[in-house]
């Protein structure tokens, strides 16, 4: 395929806003690049070596073809659950929806063990989750998830969510939150304070400047890959077993819910309701039911934990119109197809 035959097909089959703005940026780019060849000032070299690396970011995360290499090519083994999980969120918001979404779940690794058989199945629900995501990224992603133009978000919420520190060492990939990062960012830092995480947080920041930087884990992922430094880990092999060990499992469990604390749902609280106003300015009307996880890791703390996010669960469905929250002894027979009758 010819350069000219690839340029047309990245501006044909993505959506007119990166479509747009990647071609404005082009000529920009161009433009300067003239200017600076005809008029030969003194710093001329440093204005090279400025565009050069524009074109290069472009080249790297500006288009969609990059991130279709980099989720064909790296493997969880090569970058782990949370950063693997990223790729397709990157390549599919340069895209429209191919058909018509009434229900987007959004959410964790539950939310893709609840949804997913359905949504292989169903044309009308798709799925949206990274691993460990927390009402935080629920409002960091949450252009990426009004893209999808569903009528319904689903999210599947219990006090392993709302109960869970807001890991920054996560969101800091997240996408780029322009000025709206200022309003956040008190909220941040408090939570950078209490976690032990400053330098993830200056390095969500840096993050925003510098896209190399947010995105560094891309090349480690293939230097791993390279190395076979993850080979002995077979972490994608663990993922498809159909069989875990349920005494490795019943460990991790534990170990999961033991680092839950009541002190962590005021900040998860804070971004879940940033998100469902969020939601509420754009009529997506959010369906919440309330999540479980395994039994062998409920605890009497857990049990604490779980009535305190019940009750701030009921409180928001009843302060947001466009908010239902569903207990899930009422829908363990329930059909996705039927929440929203």
């Amino acid at each position: 395929m010819h350069i000219k035959d690839i340029l047309i097909e990245c501006f044909t089959a993505t959506t007119p806003e990166y479509s747009i703005a990647l071609v404005m940026t082009l000529s920009l780019i161009a433009v300067i690049f003239g200017l600076v060849y005809r008029f030969k000032p003194r710093w001329k070299y440093l204005a090279y070596a400025v565009l050069t690396v524009f074109l290069v970011r472009i080249v790297l995360f500006g288009q969609y073809l990059s991130w279709e290499f980099y989720k064909d090519h790296l493997s969880v083994d090569d970058l782990g659950w949370r950063q693997q999980g990223m790729l397709p969120a990157e390549y599919n918001k340069f895209f429209k929806n191919s058909h018509e979404i009434k229900y987007l779940a959004v959410g964790s690794s539950q939310t893709f063990a609840v949804y997913s058989d359905y949504s292989n199945k169903h044309n009308n629900l798709t799925v949206f989750n990274l691993a460990g995501m927390t009402p935080l990224e629920y409002y960091l992603y949450r252009d990426y998830i009004a893209a999808k133009d569903a009528e319904y978000i689903l999210l599947y919420v219990s006090e392993f969510d709302l109960a869970k520190d807001p890991n920054l060492n996560s969101a800091k990939n997240g996408p780029p939150q322009g000025v709206a990062l200022l309003e956040i960012l008190p909220t941040l830092s408090r939570i950078a304070n209490d976690t032990v995480s400053e330098n993830a947080l200056k390095e969500m920041v840096a993050g925003k400047f510098f896209p190399e930087y947010k995105y560094s884990f891309i090349f480690k992922g293939f230097l791993n890959k390279l190395t076979k430094k993850n080979e002995a880990l077979r972490v994608q092999s663990l993922y498809e077993q159909f069989s875990p060990d349920e005494a490795q499992m019943e460990e991790n469990a534990k170990d999961l819910t033991g680092e839950m604390d009541a002190r962590w749902i005021k900040y998860n609280d804070y971004f879940l309701r940033k998100f469902l106003v969020f939601c509420a300015e754009r009529s997506f009307k959010v369906i919440i039911v309330e999540g479980q996880y395994n039994p062998v890791a409920y605890t009497e703390k857990a049990a604490v934990l779980n009535r305190a996010a019940r009750e701030e669960l009921e409180t928001i469905a009843g302060e947001f119109e466009h908010v239902r929250f569903f207990l899930v002894r009422k829908l363990w027979r329930l059909h996705p197809m039927t929440i929203g009758t």
